[in-house]
């Protein structure tokens, strides 16, 4: 008796991060299927995922923006409902810009915290944007060198919002005095 010993590999492509795969491999020999163990494997996140922080709101809030090693860090740009970073933020190469696709809350294509940071993680709604605002307290200060926004939840705990600007194009202006966050739901009117 002989055995044929040979060790194959795949690449396994377009995982979710921070999602667990169950994974069992087969080859058809003479008509019959013969089956592997079936291994486990869990994806790692992207990027660093954070903590999170009970404001007593109705959701959690992560302790630092996506791409950040810290929360005083401004972490990564992203245009709205696009989950890689670029070299240039144009409404010619905005895959989103004059599109109708709603609410993209906890969609992996267009959500970047879902897409990046896996598992529960997503954009806040406006409505949750909007009871953090309301229902906080917002002090302007500076954490480890960066300026921008404590907020302070009623139970006590809080966050902080570096005041990261934002970009057009390959220009990013307002940093340290101004902070602009998205929202999961489409631009329309001011809060």
């Amino acid at each position: 008796i002989s055995t044929l010993k040979k060790e194959n590999s795949i690449e396994l492509n377009g995982l979710v991060f921070l999602t667990t795969y169950y994974i069992k491999a087969y080859v058809l020999v003479d008509g019959e299927y013969i089956y592997t163990d079936m291994i486990t494997i869990t994806t790692e996140p992207n990027y660093p995922v954070p903590e999170y922080v009970d404001l007593g709101l109705s959701v959690k809030w992560a302790t630092a923006n996506i791409g950040a090693a810290d929360p005083s860090d401004v972490g990564n740009y992203y245009a709205w409902g696009e989950i890689q970073t670029k070299d240039e933020y144009t409404t010619a190469n905005s895959k989103t810009y004059a599109k109708d696709i709603g609410d993209i809350k906890g969609n992996p294509d267009y959500d970047v915290a879902k897409a990046l940071w896996g598992s529960t993680w997503r954009m806040p709604t406006r409505s949750e944007m909007a009871e953090l605002r309301d229902s906080c307290e917002w002090l302007w200060t500076t954490q480890d060198g960066a300026s921008g926004v404590l907020i302070i939840g009623k139970n006590g705990n809080s966050i902080f919002l570096p005041a990261a600007g934002f970009i057009i194009d390959a220009t990013i202006t307002g940093v340290s005095t101004h902070g602009f966050y998205w929202s999961s739901q489409p631009y329309e009117t001011e809060m």
